[in-house]
Formats: structure tokens, C-alpha cells, sequence
């Protein structure tokens, strides 16, 4: 009798031993699986800034925006934009766009990016390496319309993928950088 209670313990321990691991790899799957989609609205809200960016300066004599006030210039640029259709969801008409997809769940929304004062107002041909001077950055002021000098050791780390820390940011070219 002693060795059927035994067993069915044993029996039951390892069952629940099962299930919480089975618990563990669904869990940590749909975690990631929110954190990649995180990943890749911020890449995709960037990659808009940075088109609405380049929209801009073709139409005012090939200068940046002003960067007291570029998500004020960029927003009419960015809800004109057609909507791709494989994309639709990254189609912005208002000013969420300029909200970090981190900070989506704050309120007020804090916005999280920051354009370089290098920039403001600045002629495109006048830079001599575009692909290596960053126009739009994650930082840690969260105002809109944030701007200010642009220095490595302030970018926040807010995206996590197993255990390394790194940040997005848009270079003067248009293409977006990843930086650990």
C-alpha cells in the first residue's frame, strides 16, 4: 500500500513538473514573440520618421527640419504618406507615430525619440558622412519634440534580446542603425 502512495506522489510530482515546464515554454514564447513585435514597430516607426525626413527636406531647399520642432513638421508629411499594403498597420495619421512602442502604456504618452541638433535646419548636401551621422534617436527625454547634442553614452538600452541591450536610431542617409 506504502508503494502505491509513493509512486502516485511521484506519479503526481512529476506531472506537475511537466506542466510547468510546458507553462515556461509558452510563456517565454509569447514574451519574446511581444518583445520582437516591439522591436519591429520601432524599426518601422523610425524607418516613417526617416522617409517623412527625407520628404521634408526636398521640400524645403534639401534642409533637415528644424529640431525644435520636427515631429510638428514631419507629422502632416508622415499621415500623407499612402499606406503600403502589406504594412497597414504602421500607417500613422496622428502623432502616435513619435510614441515609442516601450512607452505605449504610459499616460500622457511620453514619446521617446530625439532628433540632433546638428541637423536642425541643416543643408543634407553639406554633410560629409550622411550614412554615419544619426538624425533620429531613442533617448531618454521623453517631451516632444525632443532634441539636443547627440552622444552615444546617453541613448537608452530599451530593447532586450537574450541578455544583450541595444537601441535603434536613423542615420542622416535614411537607414536605421542598431546599437549595443
Amino acid at each position: 500500500m506504502k508503494s502505491r502512495k509513493r509512486r502516485s506522489k511521484l506519479d503526481l510530482g512529476m506531472r506537475l513538473a511537466i506542466l510547468a515546464f510546458v507553462g515556461y515554454c509558452v510563456w517565454s514564447s509569447m514574451y519574446y514573440g511581444a518583445v520582437e513585435a516591439r522591436e519591429l514597430s520601432c524599426s518601422m516607426r523610425l524607418r516613417r520618421m526617416a522617409s517623412a525626413a527625407q520628404l521634408y527636406a526636398q521640400d524645403y531647399d534639401d534642409r533637415f527640419p528644424p529640431a525644435d520642432r520636427w515631429m510638428d513638421c514631419l507629422q502632416p508629411l508622415v499621415a500623407a504618406m499612402p499606406a503600403d499594403g502589406k504594412n497597414d498597420r504602421f500607417h500613422f495619421t496622428d502623432d502616435t507615430l513619435f510614441v515609442c512602442p516601450d512607452m505605449n502604456n504610459k499616460m500622457p504618452p511620453p514619446y521617446g525619440y530625439a532628433f540632433n541638433d546638428a541637423l536642425s535646419s541643416r543643408k543634407r548636401s553639406s554633410l560629409a558622412a550622411p550614412a554615419e551621422t544619426p538624425m533620429i534617436y531613442e533617448t531618454v527625454s521623453l517631451f516632444r519634440n525632443a532634441h539636443g547634442p547627440f552622444h552615444l553614452s546617453l541613448l537608452p538600452r530599451r530593447h532586450v534580446e537574450y541578455y544583450a541591450a541595444f537601441t535603434f536610431m536613423v542615420n542622416a542617409d535614411g537607414h536605421i542603425k542598431v546599437r549595443r
